[in-house]
């Protein structure tokens, strides 16, 4: 506090003005909260249901309680969490040929046929291999060889024969039901079987052969606020609360010490605002022994002026017409954009009031 008053004049009495402590003590939460933010946000995702707080007489907590008994207190229900519905699976991919590959297999089976069946009903009508070549566009040994065959030979262009890993598929997938899903692993497995594949065709047919394992949804975490929106929050009565605003503050409730703080931040107000001086004393005392750094910062400093904020919870009067006033004084001031002496000052200030 300013010792001027005293120097001035011996007599007068200082007050603290009731509106800067009600700001002094937001400013308090804010910092508690700016120091216990990463707890915070640990609560709310290790918090699997949600919560809606009820108003109940239920005790505070014990320093709490002795500070200013009989108040009403948060008590969080907790609701039980819906069940979730089970996850979708994405489609496997395939093993082998793209779909593009396998269109293009298909049409060229397909007209492979057809000209299979043109060339044996030519041949069925009596024309000749040369005549039957020069029709379909075919080698006279091709059409040779169809004539004496009853079915359609298959086509041997570009056939590799079995894969390396179709010996192995049975083990493959017996390992797999087993649960073992180590690429590595099962490569070295089938390698000592005769396997002379590299583990990225292993990685490869697991990949499109192994079930993948369920994916559980993560419960979605409501987002906390900057630390001094959540004060404005905390500090706010339960009834003027939205719906997602009620059940975060329940969620972060769980936090034993934030609630502590909390109530006695409420409590402070709440004194402050009705001048219940009687409580003073008390609530200090409570503050001092909280775990909040914060609060007990601030209590020192209310002990340094105890006269001053004793004497502002007595007299019903306050200074806020005074603030007023200042609060328009700077902004006039500071419409001139620094550019504005006394003399131009005190004719705006003059001017504004007529």
């Amino acid at each position: 506090m300013p010792e001027a008053p005293q120097r001035g004049r011996r007599s007068a009495t200082q007050v603290a003005d009731r509106f800067h402590l009600l700001c002094n003590l937001h400013d308090v939460l804010t910092r508690y909260l700016q120091r216990i933010t990463p707890t915070l946000r640990r609560v709310l995702a290790s918090t699997p249901a949600a919560t809606s707080p009820v108003i109940s007489e239920a005790p505070e907590t014990p320093a709490a309680a002795q500070s200013l008994p009989g108040r009403l207190a948060l008590v969080p229900e907790v609701i039980p969490e819906p069940p979730a519905s089970a996850p979708a699976t994405r489609p496997l991919p395939r093993y082998g040929r793209s779909p593009r590959l396998q269109q293009e297999q298909h049409a060229r089976n397909a007209g492979r046929t057809h000209r299979y069946e043109q060339v044996k009903r030519r041949f069925a009508q009596g024309q000749s291999l040369s005549q039957i070549a020069a029709a379909c566009g075919l080698n006279t040994k091709t059409i040779r060889s169809w004539v004496r065959t009853e079915t359609l030979p298959l086509d041997q262009r570009g056939y590799r024969g079995a894969g390396k890993i179709d010996p192995f598929i049975p083990y493959l997938q017996t390992r797999l039901a087993e649960g073992c899903t180590n690429q590595s692993r099962l490569w070295r497995e089938i390698r000592a079987q005769g396997f002379t594949g590299t583990r990225s065709l292993v990685a490869k047919w697991i990949h499109a052969h192994g079930q993948p394992p369920p994916v559980t949804p993560s419960p979605a975490v409501p987002q906390l606020p900057a630390a001094r929106q959540l004060a404005w929050l905390l500090v706010q009565d339960a009834e003027k609360r939205s719906a997602a605003d009620q059940t975060l503050v329940a969620q972060l409730q769980q936090h034993t010490e934030l609630t502590h703080v909390q109530q006695l931040v409420q409590q402070g107000m709440t004194m402050i605002r009705q001048r219940q001086v009687a409580d003073l004393d008390a609530w200090l005392q409570t503050c001092q022994a909280s775990p909040s750094v914060e609060l007990q910062h601030f209590v020192d400093v209310l002990q340094r002026d105890y006269a001053a904020v004793k004497a502002a919870l007595t007299p019903p009067w306050s200074n806020g017409p005074v603030e007023g006033h200042i609060n328009r004084l700077k902004l006039i001031k500071r419409s001139g954009y620094g550019r504005m002496q006394l003399d131009l000052l005190r004719q705006r200030v003059l001017y504004d009031a007529a």
